[in-house]
């Protein structure tokens, strides 16, 4: 049985997070666009399924990895052309990894990992084609807050897959954080500094997907995640 014991932070760190304690079973009709918490709400299914999975409650993992192909398949119904195709994708991973946790099939750390990954990847990259469907309209606000969603779904990918989003452009990366900033607190955002998060966050994305599907497989060995990174 595996075990795994959470230091009391971390565990804090859980419970403000977790899903089970916001008691939020339900369909996501609004996961094309949403805010910013929702892109906790996914990765705190992911995580609790994780927990479980580690804690040998196989049962319960895949329960919480359904949630998680709930959200992705929400989102998938309102996309378009090659996101909607990379989030049937990702859907599809979860279903399978789901199937197998209640089969107590071998499921590996690593595969979780990278389903986990992927499915913040496409979910990333869904919110940034609305951001640039905002640009084009001159609606910076919601481009704005479109590519801050998909930043912090890029970021999530990046946890997962143990890699650092931003790394060698940091400077465009602060960018980023900052319209996001700027948005949540209610101050202006210019079309220049959305342009820009729109195209950094775009590049990372790629870069994330290059480094996920081209590297040994054995980097996702190293398969756990502190809470307080979410």
């Amino acid at each position: 049985m595996k075990l795994l014991t959470l230091s009391a932070f971390a565990a804090a760190c859980l419970l403000l997070h977790s899903p089970r304690v916001q008691a939020q079973d339900q369909d996501y009709p609004n996961a094309g666009y949403t805010p910013d918490y929702l892109a906790d709400e996914l990765n705190a299914h992911m995580y609790d399924a994780m927990v479980d999975y580690m804690n040998g409650e196989n049962t319960m993992a895949a329960n919480e990895v359904r949630k998680s192909v709930r959200f992705v398949r929400s989102a998938e119904r309102s996309a378009k052309g090659v996101h909607r195709a990379e989030l049937k994708g990702s859907q599809d991973e979860l279903t399978a990894l789901q199937s197998d946790l209640l089969s107590n099939k071998e499921v590996s750390a690593r595969r979780m990992r990278h389903v986990f990954s992927k499915a913040d990847l496409a979910i990333a990259r869904h919110h940034l084609g609305y951001a640039v469907e905002f640009e084009a309209k001159k609606d910076f606000e919601s481009a704005g807050s479109a590519m801050a969603s998909a930043a912090q779904y890029t970021a999530h990918a990046g946890q997962w897959a143990g890699e650092e989003v931003g790394e060698g452009s940091e400077d465009a990366w602060r960018g980023v954080k900052k319209v996001g900033h700027d948005i949540g607190v209610g101050a202006t955002v210019t079309a220049e500094d959305v342009s820009k998060g729109i195209k950094a966050v775009d590049n990372e994305t790629k870069k994330l997907g290059k480094k996920m599907f081209s590297r040994k497989k054995e980097k996702y060995d190293i398969f756990w995640i502190e809470a307080d990174q979410f």
